[in-house]
């Protein structure tokens, strides 16, 4: 995908989840690093789905608890991938339905945009929220996408 989108010269952006990236780096994919950093590097959370998910390492803190725990879980997943794909992360996400507010807060702390938010009621986007600016809107698209112009122009929306 990221050869492609290299190809035509069109930048994407990898919402990257850290157990793919320390595989990545372990297994000495350098090439699919470098292909992926020729484009950002968002961060897709560190475990996404894998347990213990954001969700579960939250759910019995208070807010400043959570907050802190998700400062020092997620921003070393960040410091993580900037070291390994060597590029500065722009972006923070939710995976799946692994959303807490003290996720966002942390990504506006940092200056970092959040992606997929659930904190943008339509038609509201983007909108700021816990000092972050985040996007709802969910654009998807695969190597069939970028060879058919209509089926691309349709997911541009």
């Amino acid at each position: 995908m990221s050869e492609i989108m290299t190809e035509e010269k069109v930048i994407g952006n990898h919402m990257v989840m850290g157990n793919k990236a320390r595989s990545l780096a372990a297994r000495g994919r350098k090439d699919v690093i470098r292909a992926m950093a020729r484009h950002e590097i968002g961060s897709h959370q560190d475990n996404g789905s894998h347990h213990p998910t954001l969700c579960e390492y939250l759910a019995d803190l208070d807010w400043g608890q959570g907050l802190s725990v998700c400062r020092d879980k997620e921003m070393r997943h960040i410091r993580e991938l900037e070291e390994i794909f060597d590029v500065r992360v722009p972006c923070v996400s939710r995976h799946g339905g692994n959303f807490a507010p003290q996720h966002v807060r942390m990504a506006g702390e940092a200056g970092l945009a959040y992606v997929y938010s659930h904190a943008n009621p339509a038609p509201c986007e983007p909108a700021w929220y816990c000092g972050a600016l985040n996007f709802g809107r969910e654009i998807y698209m695969d190597e069939m996408d970028y060879g058919q112009p209509r089926r691309l122009e349709s997911r541009l929306g």
